[in-house]
């Protein structure tokens, strides 16, 4: 069985501050995403809806760029 090797974004800290209540928000630094085709199948044969319904956002033209 070959080897399983994940490649992990850094992660960064944002705090925020809501009704006196601190919150610490961790984010990847980069965003992976990609309209391209393979990655649209990707993102579906892993179940992550969240990127393909943003994917067809962009390519549909919905979303103006340098807006998301």
């Amino acid at each position: 069985m070959p080897a399983l090797s994940i490649e992990r974004s850094p992660m960064q800290r944002n705090t925020v501050v809501i009704d006196g209540q601190s919150l610490e928000l961790w984010a990847p630094q980069v965003a992976d995403f990609s309209c391209m085709p393979d990655d649209l199948k990707a993102y579906m044969a892993r179940g992550r809806w969240d990127l393909v319904f943003n994917a067809l956002c962009y390519l549909a033209d919905a979303v103006p760029e340098g807006r998301a």
